[in-house]
Parts: structure tokens; C-alpha cells; sequence
């Protein structure tokens, strides 16, 4: 058990002020999410999260156990996958990265403090369109390919067993602060796609 003697008043109160900060932060990103499917024409957004285990839900109106689980279950917007297309040859998500120090470095995900610098990690959102390859392997084959860590924006990563292949394509989550950068990023993710033959994602 964590020793529990570090809770305070003072500690507390910056627990309520991050839970409402958390809560304004989590709904501007839905609210982004919502405004790119718009401009693809996409309605329905699916999601969940990447990096841990949906905080334990009611089985048959039973509690479940909160054994074996992390704190991290319980702040899964850490990073969090939000699908806009799933179809047999081609898929399209957005993965919000809220912290890339949790890669940029030897880190342990239960040691906060061996997460890098918290002034030196960036928020950043993922661009992935699979065209007849799809495998979003957060804990093996993205951390391979190095598109976690905050100094890698572009990568294409290629099906090992077939011709299909992955784009993806990282931005500072600063780069869509207003419709007018928002309609930039989006654009340059567009051409990033067009530059390497694919036409599939066409914008309004």
C-alpha cells in the first residue's frame, strides 16, 4: 500500500481543481473530435482508450473488482483512440496523446517521476488511416516504430504479411486551436495522404 500520509487540505484542492480542469479539457477534445468527423462527413464516432483498462463497470448490476487495476484505468482520456471509419480495406482514427513523456524516455507507467519533463512533453493528436492494413498495437508496434515519442511526426508503417499499409501522422493537439488552424492541420494531413496515392479521406 502507498503511504496515504501525503494527503492533505491543501493536496485536495488541487485534486478538485484538476478533476474540473480535467473535465474542460476532456470536452474541448470531444468537441474537436466531433468538429474533424464533421468536416469528413463522418456522423458517428466510436472510441476507447489505448493505454489502460475502462474503469471497472457494473456486471449484471454487481460491482466488479478493482484488483490488479491502475489508477491510469480511471483517467483513460491519457490515450484514448477515436475511430471514424472501420470498414475491410480501410479505417481511420484520431488517438489523442495527452502526454508524450510517458515515452520520451526509460519510463515505468506506476513511477510518475521517471516520465520525462512535463515542460519538455507535448499533447499531441494522432492521424492513422489504415489502407488494407490495420493494427493499432499501442505497447509493441507503434512504440517500434517510434511515433510515440514526441520528436517523430510522420510515419508509414507496413503490413508485414501484404501489401496494405499505415499512415500516421502526429500534430501538437496547439495546432487545431480555431477553425482556421484546424482547416490547416486537417489540410495537411490531407496532402500528406494525396502525396502518397491515397485518395480515400476527402473533406466537405
Amino acid at each position: 500500500m502507498n503511504n496515504i500520509s501525503v494527503i492533505s487540505e491543501n493536496m485536495l484542492c488541487d485534486v478538485r481543481k484538476s478533476f474540473r480542469l480535467l473535465y474542460q479539457y476532456n470536452q474541448q477534445v470531444l468537441d474537436l473530435v466531433k468538429y474533424i468527423g464533421n468536416q469528413f462527413g463522418i456522423d458517428e464516432i466510436y472510441g476507447f482508450p489505448r493505454w489502460s483498462t475502462p474503469a471497472p463497470a457494473p456486471v449484471r448490476n454487481k460491482a466488479t473488482s478493482i484488483d490488479n487495476r491502475l489508477a491510469w484505468d480511471w483517467l483513460n482520456m491519457h490515450l484514448y483512440e477515436f475511430n471514424f471509419i472501420s470498414e475491410d480495406d480501410l479505417h481511420f482514427s484520431i488517438v489523442i496523446q495527452s502526454d508524450t513523456g510517458r515515452y520520451d524516455g526509460n519510463t515505468n507507467w506506476t513511477n510518475i517521476e521517471s516520465f520525462g519533463d512535463v515542460n519538455k512533453a507535448q499533447t499531441r493528436l494522432i492521424f492513422v488511416l489504415g489502407d488494407k492494413y490495420w493494427n493499432l498495437d499501442f505497447h509493441g508496434l507503434f512504440e517500434d516504430a517510434d511515433i510515440m515519442y514526441k520528436n517523430e511526426s510522420t510515419k508509414i508503417i507496413k503490413d508485414p504479411e501484404d501489401d496494405g499499409k499505415m499512415y500516421v501522422m502526429a500534430f501538437p493537439l496547439t495546432k487545431f486551436k480555431d477553425k482556421e488552424t484546424i482547416t490547416a492541420g486537417l489540410q495537411e494531413w490531407v496532402d500528406f495522404l494525396h502525396k502518397h496515392g491515397i485518395d480515400k479521406l476527402k473533406k466537405k
